[in-house]
């Protein structure tokens, strides 16, 4: 990856282990002298956007057991405090459980996490 790629997409987890991830491939780069922030760092979001805290209740309790503990329900203000710490771990781009996101109404929840998140990167 560290030659070729222009993006990495992880999965996400404990933020710790996406440090442990972001190192190995930092140093993967200072071996062949690649800058490192050359690399798009995007990952799917560990959550699943609704739009009130009932609404996630329901929807959690859809999802495997197994799958459950990967994600959090969060309403897009809720997200943007989440994801706001995965920016700071220098993550450009998220990608959302699309399964979750089917229909107009939730697209929108997606479009507003993501304008939330720019103003706060340009506050």
């Amino acid at each position: 990856m560290a030659r070729f790629a222009d993006y990495s997409h992880w999965f996400g987890g404990p933020i710790e282990d996406l440090r442990r991830k972001h190192e190995l491939l930092d140093r993967y780069c200072d071996e062949i002298g690649r800058d490192p922030a050359t690399i798009t760092r995007t990952m799917g979001a560990p959550i699943v956007l609704v739009e009130n805290e009932a609404e996630g209740e329901r929807l959690l309790q859809d999802l495997p057991p197994e799958r459950r503990a990967m994600f959090r329900a969060a309403t897009p203000v809720q997200a943007v405090e989440i994801l706001e710490g995965y920016v700071d771990e220098r993550f450009g781009g998220f990608t959302f459980n699309n399964v979750t996101l089917r229909t107009p109404e939730s697209f929108a929840l997606a479009a507003e996490v993501i304008r939330k998140l720019e103003q706060a990167r340009l506050a």
